[in-house]
């Protein structure tokens, strides 16, 4: 398995504008090919990062980043099933990685990656049929310290469903949704087992959902899609409604927004930091775009710094120690893998 070792370190002062701002800096992660393409979607609390980089054919692989010693980072491309592709969507702290990768004849399945062997999770349906249409069979997103492992995957010839894979068997989660119409995704789980996510409530209505012991329950009324869980049940995702504030922070039945709008909550970490990206300006004339990532904490929302080469930027994921998984989008509108880590305050510095 090919080791890189490279990083970029990027000192900007934070963008943000909230009382109580911490300072962060950027690293663009280093690729198995260069320029280094792909994006960092998840962290853990070591500094492992998962996602994926374009390798020097030009095909995305699943990759763990890891902290080296004398700073910077190690990549390692974790492979594929056979096919071309694959991707990193969940890390635990104990380095395991789960995803989702192309077999031989061009299908995607979710993976499950640990120690240099990488596993086919299987789908929900026993034996995918002829002809199905279908490119991706099944899809791996999170993974707790336990190794249950959540995602989702085919089940019929137009159903997807959330599944939670554990004992080598993956167990269907069902739908709030009428026959028909009953589709589900798992996005994350916590070391408790509690699984947060997505279900259809009715026909062409989705809400965010809690799996815990089994039983699934909505949300709230507003909240649309749940990305993250942490320990304490909180959950990050994106909401509706008439003020259109998406990012939300739910915990035991109240639901609080950023307060930002064109927002979403895609990470949540023990502290309660919220980590997401929002729309912060359209340029009519040129038809261009500029996206924020954002931390949300106890001071209030805080952009984090793009290097200058980037045109948008996106917070995946981010740990106990504050360090934020994610990526840019650069001025050729390529994707390149970004850490944020708090920055040293200047009266801290020897």
């Amino acid at each position: 398995m090919k080791k890189t070792l490279f990083s970029f370190l990027v000192c900007l002062p934070l963008a943000g504008w909230a009382a109580g701002q911490q300072n962060y800096a950027a690293v663009i992660l280093p690729g198995l090919g260069e320029p280094s393409i792909g994006a960092a979607l998840k962290i853990n609390n070591a500094g492992q990062i998962a996602g994926w980089s374009n390798d020097s054919n030009g095909n995305p692989h699943a990759v763990l980043w890891s902290p080296a010693p004398k700073g910077g980072y190690y990549v390692q491309d974790l492979g594929t099933l056979g096919g071309a592709y694959s991707y990193a969507y969940g890390l635990n702290d104990r380095g395991e990685v789960v995803g989702s990768a192309t077999v031989a004849t061009g299908e995607e399945y979710a993976f499950f990656w640990r120690k240099g062997n990488m596993t086919n999770l299987g789908t929900i349906m026993t034996t995918p049929w002829p002809n199905h249409g279908w490119f991706t069979l099944s899809q791996a997103n999170a993974i707790n310290n336990a190794g249950q492992i959540v995602g989702y995957s085919v089940v019929d010839e137009s159903t997807i469903r959330a599944f939670l894979w554990q004992d080598g068997a993956m167990q269907d989660l069902g739908s709030l949704g009428p026959v028909g119409n009953q589709r589900s995704h798992a996005t994350d789980i916590n070391n408790q087992g509690d699984i947060a996510g997505w279900s259809t409530t009715g026909w062409g209505e989705d809400g965010a959902v809690l799996w815990q012991q089994g039983q699934m329950t909505k949300l709230d009324s507003e909240a649309l899609t749940a990305y993250g869980i942490n320990e304490r049940g909180q959950i990050a995702g994106m909401g509706g409604g008439p003020l259109n504030l998406g990012a939300f922070r739910w915990q035991d039945g109240l639901m609080s927004r950023c307060g930002v709008g064109d927002s979403i909550a895609y990470g949540i970490n023990e502290r309660g930091e919220v980590v997401g990206s929002y729309l912060k300006n359209i340029d009519w004339e040129n038809g261009t775009y500029l996206y924020m990532g954002f931390v949300w904490g106890n001071g209030g929302v805080s952009d984090l710094p793009l290097p200058p080469q980037a045109a948008s930027g996106y917070a995946a994921a981010i740990n106990n120690q504050g360090q934020v998984a994610g990526y840019i989008v650069g001025q050729d509108w390529f994707y390149n893998p970004v850490v944020w880590v708090r920055a040293r305050p200047e009266s801290a510095k020897p």
